[in-house]
């Protein structure tokens, strides 16, 4: 493992695999005592699940843990649900200057947009035609209503049918793209008259479908809102910069920054395709070493089906740590909270948090575990296993208070959106790429007149 410089001058017990969280704490009267933490490797070996108000804390812990997987080589995915730039600066500074490792932004959208790169989930080579339409209608059903199920199947035809038609003409297309094609006046007959898809069966087999269901538009309505949700510019390139098959095989960190609102469509759209794509990818390579997932406010993304998933993922392929704020926010599909944590052996990790639900529940799950789940205090320096609970909370039984270091920082280094080139995942001609240029064309143009005026 390479050392990270001024992250912490200890040395860690017995070799390099352990990681250094920060002091745990005993007060003994008026004294307090306190002796360094440390992870055991086979800690980040199962899913941790990390829950506390207290931003810095929170973010201190992500951070760290970022940057030591990333310093060990993994891939590093961190997504952040606050699009704090401080955050971002950091990741550059240790990860990128430090670790020269490379860093990608993407965050369509948002606070950070002008620093994002570019990204199109319908392009993937590497996942394979039939995996790519699947893993987007995998997410439209984690998040479309309940109360329109009967439509469900008439969406799938509709897309794949759509999907497969493009596919087959061998053009690159868009989210837009599908989005107009099927909800324009006309949309699907002017594509038929383009020369590629002159004797598309799937094109004609839609255009029969249209034709044929009088609530055509009301039955797709549900897709074509979730198909909006990608209509940014970042997120429709031809040529996108972004390419994930490359990410997951590299030792490189992608930062994904998403809205804050808690569920807000568009973030929860984009980060649950984006992991479901990543997942996919992971199970179709061999020998890779695990990625690392950090997500800092998990539950303003992530849906019930995906956070199950990622949780029932093992970590043979992703090492996951989820912060989030409140138990209350974070559901999954099928148990109680409590009973999947369990099945999943996901360790919990309790910074300060006044919500009286979460420290309740927490002093009762640390109470029925073994004693094991706190290690004494000794001369020795404290080793986190798997399984151990951290709490700085007062008053809950069986725990241990933790005080977090801060990352320190050179200087003014800031995060830059250097022109990234394209992936070169793509080599197929845009679908509307001539529409793109002539407005580019026309914008300059007007520009122009403008300034001469």
């Amino acid at each position: 493992m390479k050392t990270i410089s001024g992250l912490t001058e200890l040395t860690p017990p017995r070799d390099q695999a352990f990681a250094y969280l920060g002091q745990r704490l005993l007060r003994l009267g008026k004294s307090t005592r306190s002796r360094h933490l440390w992870a055991d490797k086979s800690f980040r070996e199962r899913p941790l699940l990390l829950l506390g108000e207290d931003d810095a804390a929170t973010n201190s812990f992500l951070l760290q843990t970022a940057i030591r997987d990333s310093s060990q080589g993994h891939p590093v995915l961190f997504v952040d649900c606050t699009c704090d730039r401080t955050l971002l600066d950091t990741l550059h500074e240790w990860c990128y200057h430090r670790l020269k490792k490379n860093i990608l932004c993407l965050a369509p959208a948002s606070p950070l947009e002008d620093l994002s790169a570019t990204w199109n989930p319908l392009i993937c080579p590497a996942l394979g035609k039939g995996a790519v339409a699947q893993s987007i209608m995998t997410c439209f059903s984690w998040m479309r209503s309940s109360s329109r199920a009967r439509n469900l199947e008439f969406q799938n035809n509709a897309f794949n049918l759509l999907f497969r038609a493009l596919e087959e003409g061998n053009v690159a297309f868009n989210m837009d793209d599908l989005q107009n094609l099927l909800e324009s006046d006309g949309g699907l007959e002017s594509l038929q008259e383009k020369k590629n898809f002159e004797n598309s069966a799937p094109l004609s087999d839609l255009l029969e479908v249209k034709e044929k269901e009088a609530k055509y538009l009301r039955k797709l309505s549900e897709l074509l809102t979730y198909l909006g949700l990608f209509s940014h510019w970042k997120l429709g390139s031809y040529q996108p910069a972004l390419d994930l098959h490359a990410f997951v095989q590299s030792n490189n960190l992608l930062y994904v920054g998403l809205h804050r609102p808690l569920r807000e469509p568009s973030s929860a759209a984009l980060g649950n395709l984006l992991l479901n794509q990543i997942l996919l990818l992971l199970d179709q390579i061999p020998d890779l070493p695990p990625m690392t997932l950090v997500t800092n406010l998990g539950e303003s993304f992530l849906d019930e089906d995906a956070a199950e998933k990622i949780l029932e993922k093992g970590t043979d392929k992703v090492r996951t740590v989820i912060g989030c704020r409140s138990l209350r926010d974070l559901k999954l599909a099928s148990k109680s909270t409590a009973a999947h944590l369990a099945e999943s052996q996901t360790t919990v990790a309790l910074l300060s948090t006044s919500e009286a639900a979460s420290v309740e529940w927490f002093s009762d799950l640390v109470a029925r575990r073994s004693p094991e789940t706190t290690p004494p205090l000794g001369d020795t320096p404290q080793l986190l296993r798997p399984g151990h609970c951290l709490l700085n909370t007062a008053g809950v039984v069986g725990c241990m208070a933790v005080e977090l270091p801060a990352l320190p920082l050179a200087g003014n280094i800031r995060f830059q959106a250097h022109a990234v080139p394209p992936a070169k995942t793509n080599t197929k001609p845009g679908l509307y790429a001539h529409r793109i240029q002539e407005q580019e064309e026309e914008e300059d143009k007007g520009e122009e007149k403008a300034g001469e005026e």
